[in-house]
C-alpha cells in the first residue's frame, strides 16, 4: 500500500479538483493525474468520472474514501510519535538515586514529568556503587550517585549531605551528642552494608573519630525502620541527615554532626558522549534546574530539534 497514492486520493476526493488538489499537495496537475490513474490501476476500479461537469467520485471511490481515512489518520499519529521519539520528547529515562538525592531529583523530575509526559520514568533506589555499574553496563541512563565518580563516567555535583545522630528524645538527659559517655552503652542500629555501602564507610569513619565502639548492632534493611526503632527507644544510630527532611518525630532528637569525616557531596553521573534524545533531554533539564551557578557547559550534545512536518494535507 502507497501511502502517497491514498493521501494524493484523499484531497482530490474531498476537493474534485485536479487543479486545487495538485496545489494543496504541491505537485503538478500531471503528475496528480498519473498518481491517481495508477492508484485506479492497482485496484483495479475506477475512482472518479470525468467529464462536463466535472470530476466526481464513483460510488466506488466514495467507499474507499470512507475506508482510507483511518488509514490516514493513524499513519499521521504514528508520523508525530516518530518526531517526538526522535527529539527526545517521548521515551523511556532509568533513573538510579540514593537517599541522599531524593529532594534534588524530585526538583527535576517535578518540572521534566510536567513536559514531556510522554515519557515513562523507571526508578532504581540502589547504592552509588551498584548505580556507577548499572550506568557502565546501560541499565541506568542517568544516577544520582555519591561522590567521588569514577573519571570514566560524566558527572556534575549537585549537592551534599551528612551524617545526623538520631537518639530517643527520653534519653537527651544522658546523650547530647557522640561524645556523651552514654553512648558507648547505648544500643546501636546501622542499615546492612549491602544496601548502603557508602553510607556504612562514612558511619565506621565517625565511629573511630569518636573512639566509639558500639556495644551491640542491630542490622535493618531500610532507613525508616531504622528510625522507627530509634522512636521506640530501640537503640541509636547514624543516618544521612536529607533521610529525616520532611519528617516531624517528637520522639526522635536528630543531632547533625559538623565533622568532614561524615559529610560528602551527591552528584548526578551519566556515560560520556550521551546520545539518547531522550537522556539529553533530561541531562538538559537538570542543568538548568540544579546548576545553580555551573549552568554553563556540561559536555553536552545539544538537543535535536523537531523537523519541519513536510506539507502534508490532511484529510
Amino acid at each position: 500500500m502507497n501511502l502517497d497514492l491514498i493521501r494524493s486520493f484523499t484531497v482530490l476526493g474531498h476537493t474534485c479538483h485536479y487543479g486545487e488538489a495538485a496545489r494543496a499537495l504541491g505537485v503538478s496537475q500531471p503528475s496528480l493525474t498519473k498518481q491517481i490513474r495508477r492508484l485506479e490501476d492497482l485496484l483495479g476500479a475506477p475512482l472518479f468520472t470525468r467529464g462536463r461537469q466535472g470530476t466526481k467520485l464513483t460510488p466506488f471511490g466514495r467507499q474507499f474514501l470512507n475506508d482510507t481515512r483511518p488509514i490516514l489518520a493513524l499513519s499521521e499519529q504514528v508520523w508525530q510519535r516518530g518526531l517526538r521519539s526522535a527529539t527526545g520528547e517521548r521515551g523511556r529515562l532509568a533513573v538510579g538515586f540514593t537517599f541522599s538525592a531524593v529532594a534534588a531529583m524530585s526538583s527535576v523530575l517535578d518540572v521534566f514529568a510536567r513536559d514531556y509526559p510522554e515519557i515513562e520514568l523507571a526508578f532504581d533506589d540502589v547504592a552509588s556503587d551498584t548505580q556507577v555499574d548499572r550506568i557502565r553496563e546501560g541499565v541506568l541512563d542517568v544516577g544520582f550517585v555519591r561522590m567521588p565518580v569514577p573519571p570514566d563516567l560524566q558527572s556534575r555535583r549537585i549537592g551534599a549531605d551528612r551524617l545526623a545522630l538520631l537518639y530517643p528524645a527520653a534519653w537527651q538527659d544522658r546523650i547530647q551528642g557522640l561524645d556523651s559517655p552514654a553512648v558507648r552503652d547505648m544500643p546501636f542500629i546501622a542499615l546492612r552494608s549491602e544496601s548502603s555501602p557508602g553510607l556504612e564507610r562514612h558511619v565506621h569513619s565517625v565511629l573511630r573519630h569518636y573512639e566509639v565502639e558500639p556495644r551491640l548492632v542491630h542490622r535493618v534493611g531500610a532507613a525508616m525502620t531504622l528510625i522507627s526503632m530509634v522512636a521506640n527507644r530501640l537503640g541509636i544510630a547514624l543516618i544521612h541527615e536529607s533521610a529525616m527532611v520532611g519528617l516531624a518525630w517528637e520522639s526522635i532528637i536528630v543531632h547533625p554532626l559538623a565533622e568532614p569525616q561524615g559529610a560528602w557531596e551527591v552528584a548526578l553521573a551519566w556515560r560520556p558522549g550521551e546520545s539518547n534524545p531522550v537522556v539529553l533531554r533530561f541531562l538538559h533539564a537538570a542543568r538548568i534546574i540544579l546548576g545553580g551557578a555551573d549552568t554553563g557547559d556540561w559536555g553536552l550534545s545539544p538537543l535535536r530539534q523537531r523537523r519541519k512536518a513536510i506539507a502534508r494535507p490532511r484529510p
